[in-house]
């Protein structure tokens, strides 16, 4: 496994931003053409990990400048398919042609050379002298670094998880780093949109239950989320494991337009089902309104039509 590091500078944040937001990277032709950039790059596998690292100081210093620096912003991805051609428009300032699709785990604000370690660091450094280049390095030592920190974050919360295992739908090899940056993602969602409260109400059949029976759930799948749907709260309900839960991540259950619980044809003909979701069909969806209906939209299309 192998993490490559690159630099992002500050008038470069628009593109950062859309990189995160469409899950990709790119570097220019010039850029690629020089020190063997385009052999780093075919060697990058599905699994191996990518830091983008976003204003730091000046580059223009002796090696080991930079191992007490601050970034503004880090980006921690896990690569998911072998860099490819494309010069579709992507990003305003140029033509990117040589790109890497990604799974962001992770972003991080204000990041340190303590975090990430001195190796990581330089490696930031020289990749800021070859115009973004990525520096190559063995193992994942910055990644342990970073999930290091997000840990200590959560305990300094006091996040109760309890949801650990439902998501890990990452593109590529699950290995046990990515599964952990998901896990702690889903305790800082949790505790943002629920706080932490004892009982909870499950979004659609209305119960209010002791919260380790209430799942914190994606309303739009979370595979098929950009980072920013991933962590939008609108985009989060309570499910509870009564039944609710799974009959809606299976689309046996959608929520209609108007807010609606609905049952598919599917699950009212199946004798094991008709009676569970006749129970909740018809009921108002408590987590619906005018930020997560295009959530709902997205479930009704993908899900709950391939359901029925």
């Amino acid at each position: 496994m192998a993490t490559a590091l690159i630099y992002v500078p500050a008038p470069s944040k628009g593109n950062l931003q859309i990189g995160i937001e469409r899950s990709l990277w790119g570097w220019k032709a010039e850029t690629v053409a020089k020190g063997g950039t385009e052999q780093v790059l075919e060697s990058l596998q599905p699994g191996d990990y990518l830091l983008l690292g976003h204003k730091g100081p000046n580059a223009r210093v002796a090696a080991g400048g930079w191992s007490g620096a601050r970034l503004q912003q880090l980006v921690v991805a896990q690569i998911t398919g072998k860099v490819f051609q494309d010069t579709a428009p992507v990003w305003p300032d140029g033509v990117y042609p040589f790109r890497i699709r990604l799974n962001i785990l992770e972003i991080q604000e204000g990041v340190t050379g303590e975090i990430l370690g001195d190796d990581a660091m330089e490696a930031l450094r020289l990749s800021a002298n070859k115009q973004g280049a990525p520096v190559l390095q063995q193992g994942s030592a910055a990644v342990d670094g970073v999930i290091e920190a997000v840990t200590q974050q959560a305990a300094d919360s006091e996040l109760v998880d309890h949801t650990a295992d439902r998501y890990l739908d990452i593109d590529g090899d699950l290995d046990q780093r990515a599964r952990t940056l998901v896990r702690k993602e889903q305790q800082r969602l949790r505790n943002a949109k629920f706080g932490k409260s004892t009982r909870l109400q499950c979004s659609l059949c209305g119960l209010k239950l002791p919260a380790r029976v209430v799942h914190t759930a994606h309303i739009k799948r979370r595979r098929n989320c950009t980072f920013n749907e991933r962590r939008d709260l609108a985009n989060i309900m309570g499910a509870c494991v009564l039944g609710c839960d799974v009959l809606f991540e299976h689309g046996f259950l959608f929520v209609d337009g108007s807010g609606i619980i609905t049952a598919t044809a599917v699950a009212l003909a199946d004798p094991g089902l008709a009676g569970p979701v006749a129970e909740r069909a018809g009921k108002p969806c408590l987590a619906f309104d005018t930020a997560s209906s295009d959530y709902f939209a997205w479930h009704r299309q993908h899900v709950a039509q391939d359901a029925s």
